[in-house]
């Protein structure tokens, strides 16, 4: 009888540990129907957030505010995920393109991004970017920016080095990519990583890295990722975001690990941000250390298509005291693409807004505590703007790139890991205020 009464006990506190546990869980994971799906789509949201807030977003975003709509924007599907902080909706694709959809963000990466208000008397949240007229939220990522932009929203890619091969690897070609247990889970329980202090949740995607279409000899499956002729290559990833409550902020992190032969030799590895290019008013970039223009081979001029460079010109509370700011020329421009980017080994940060437009810098600050040494000196911060796109017009790419030397190429072999983190923020900044409206002297 004493051990029987000792083992309810136990398992009294047990229950009120486990009790415990679920109530100071500060996320809601669950699947919400929307007019596109029959079985739903799985949400995650901050506890705080009423369920019907996130609801009315999504029905924006599908259908506009009318619900009788005949045309949809069809960006969503059933097996992708939505994150609602209290500053962002973030959208994470698992599609491809056997699924018929045209939006290429797959393996569960960065598909869109929206800036959302946080009512804190209400707890509702609404759109801050939302046209009452057209009833349309702009993301801040290229894919949703525009009712037929359908593009990327991020990307993470890279190429082999062979002389028979040419072939792009990257988490839009995944193979068997799933969502972990660990999703939806306070960072706080898991690790002592960023924001796991704030309420943060912990987002991860696995998969196996898939290759484009096959070009060359040396690739032998959509899945080898050694371009050696006659050995097959297998390599896994796991895609982390880190996504706070209350912060304009999160971070995106990817790891690589070569579980048969290698991964690679690869010529590059990149995690690129694809973002609208807003008219009227130009784009400023903003960047530390400057910017040096990349002529390529199509380009017929030498002149820098950014100008009138100043020094902290619209904010100074970034993680990067010193930020160099250049307006970009917004005119047609013969060539298709205009490329700058930080000197190798130097970028800390990269940014690209338009106070003009009322568009924030969103930046990006990598985190090189984890690359191989051999790209110590070679990785860089690059910033494109193409301009000529007939299906998608103009458009910008923010790119943290490990090899900027041609002819240099990294090798992961059987058991290692390749890992790259990048930490995205949007700060908020106005064009200056006029001289002749300034006070004081």
């Amino acid at each position: 009888m004493k051990f029987s009464g000792l083992a309810l006990f136990f398992c009294f506190i047990l229950n009120i540990s486990l009790f415990s546990f679920s109530y100071s869980q500060k996320w809601i994971d669950t699947k919400l129907n929307y007019s596109n799906s029959s079985n739903g789509i799985r949400v995650i949201y901050h506890k705080e957030i009423p369920e019907k807030s996130t609801k009315n977003l999504i029905r924006i975003i599908e259908n506009g505010r009318d619900l009788n709509s005949k045309t949809k924007n069809n960006l969503f599907a059933e097996n992708d995920l939505l994150v609602f902080s209290k500053k962002y909706l973030y959208w994470f694709s698992l599609s491809n393109k056997s699924q018929g959809r045209v939006v290429r963000s797959a393996g569960g990466l960065l598909a869109g991004l929206w800036e959302l208000e946080f009512n804190k008397k209400t707890n509702k949240i609404s759109f801050k970017n939302f046209d009452k007229k057209t009833k349309f939220a702009k993301s801040l990522l290229l894919t949703g920016s525009s009712k037929n932009v359908k593009l990327f929203g991020q990307d993470i890619f890279g190429g082999y080095k062979s002389k028979n091969t040419r072939v792009i690897w990257g988490l839009e070609y995944s193979k068997n990519v799933k969502i972990t247990k660990k999703t939806g889970k306070d960072i706080l329980s898991l690790d002592k990583g960023a924001y796991s202090s704030d309420e943060g949740v912990f987002i991860q995607f696995s998969g196996i890295v898939g290759n484009s279409p096959l070009i060359g000899k040396g690739i032998e499956t959509e899945t080898d990722t050694d371009p050696r002729k006659g050995i097959v290559g297998k390599t896994i990833f796991e895609l982390n975001y880190r996504i706070p409550a209350e912060k304009l902020e999160f971070v995106t992190e990817v790891e690589f690990k070569a579980v048969k032969n290698n991964f690679g030799p690869i010529s590059n590895s990149y995690i690129s941000m694809y973002l609208p290019g807003y008219s009227p008013n130009n784009m400023v970039y903003a960047s530390n250390p400057e910017l040096m223009p990349i002529n390529t081979a199509k380009e017929t001029t030498k002149k820098n298509f950014l100008k009138d460079v100043s020094v902290n010109k619209y904010f100074r509370n970034s993680a990067v005291k010193r930020s160099f700011f250049y307006d970009i020329v917004n005119r047609k421009s013969k060539s298709s693409k205009n490329t700058v980017r930080t000197p190798p080994g130097r970028g800390r940060i990269l940014c690209l807004g338009s106070p003009l437009n009322k568009i924030g810098f969103l930046c990006g600050y990598p985190n090189n505590d984890y690359i191989p040494k051999a790209t110590y000196e070679e990785y860089v911060l690059e910033m494109n703007q193409n301009n000529n796109s007939k299906k998608f017009g103009k458009f910008h790419t923010l790119n943290y790139k490990l090899l900027s030397s041609t002819g240099k190429t990294i090798t992961i072999n059987q058991g290692q890991k390749l890992t790259m983190i990048m930490r995205y923020k949007l700060i908020n900044a106005s064009a200056p205020l006029p001289q002749n409206k300034r006070s004081g002297k």
